[in-house]
């Protein structure tokens, strides 16, 4: 990273990490087996400081406004409205129209189903698929599994293709989780999950069934005339309401709801005060 950058966000994957410096590049540290830092090269398996992510077909005008590392995949959105993606191709990740192998320089997410005039404005890299958020609040993944959101579980999926809407209308968000499991907020602040459930609820909607398309959160404990501002996930995944207090919702095998029990939840919980719960 030159003297004179600084990161102005960072993106944690599975053994490494990305960061956007202010001049608008990415930078990688940590496990480039598969290629994931995007460095030009795979053979040196860790790097323990940041190296520079190559161009590849990233053009010269281009700067990178965001980056999400995966599991072994990392894509970036750029200021061409368009998605770069470097590392493991297994089932279709790159999103390029190809499948296997793997990319160690950024590739370009193909356009796929995008409708021609949408720009992709972030991006998220699940377990086994990726997803774009377009300026339309349309969400479009690639990739194979329950995270395509659009019932199309088992098929190899390329190039973008969006998520079935349902009733969850357009998104301003979009989340991912470690768990296999994409999450989003719509406009009226109402909180979308979809993937596999497994057996701690991480959906959300009171199940712990797996779901191919968006399904709704329900609302737990949140009150009545608040909705979610802003959400984060991991094992649990957790919201911030326009009453400024924080929900939870999924695995709380290590306290990560916060509501001063190890008991996992289906539904969003209310996390505990300083004070108490």
């Amino acid at each position: 990273i030159p003297a004179n950058v600084t990161l102005k966000s960072i993106s944690v994957g599975s053994n490494y990490a990305c960061g956007v410096g202010t001049n608008n590049k990415v930078y990688c540290w940590g496990s480039n087996v598969y290629g994931q830092l995007g460095n030009g090269e795979s053979s040196n398996n860790y790097y323990n400081t940041p190296v520079a992510v190559s161009d590849g077909e990233i053009p010269p005008t281009t700067k990178l406004l965001s980056v999400s590392a995966g599991a072994v995949t990392t894509c970036a959105t750029g200021s061409d409205g368009e998605v770069y993606c470097w590392g493991s191709n297994s089932g279709g990740m790159l999103g390029n129209g190809t499948s296997g192998g793997v990319s160690v320089t950024p590739v370009l997410v193909s356009q796929g189903s995008v409708p021609a005039p949408v720009s992709l404005v972030s991006v998220v890299n699940g377990t086994t698929a990726s997803c774009a958020l377009g300026n339309d609040g349309n969400s479009y993944c690639w990739g194979q599994g329950y995270l395509l959101g659009n019932n199309n579980n088992f098929t190899i999926q390329s190039s973008p293709a969006p998520v079935t809407q349902t009733s969850s209308g357009v998104f301003n968000s979009i989340v991912t989780t470690s768990l296999g499991v994409i999450c989003g907020i719509n406009n009226s602040g109402a909180a979308y999950c979809w993937g596999s459930a497994s057996a701690q609820g991480q959906l959300g909607n009171g199940t712990t069934n797996t779901s191919g398309i968006p399904v709704a959160v329900l609302p737990g404990q949140v009150p009545i005339g608040t909705t979610f501002t802003s959400i984060a996930a991991g094992y649990a995944t957790c919201g911030i309401g326009t009453n400024y207090f924080a929900y939870c919702w999924g695995d709380n095998l290590s306290g990560s709801i916060g509501n001063n029990t190890t008991t996992n939840s289906s539904t969003a919980v209310a996390v505990c005060s300083p004070t108490g719960c």
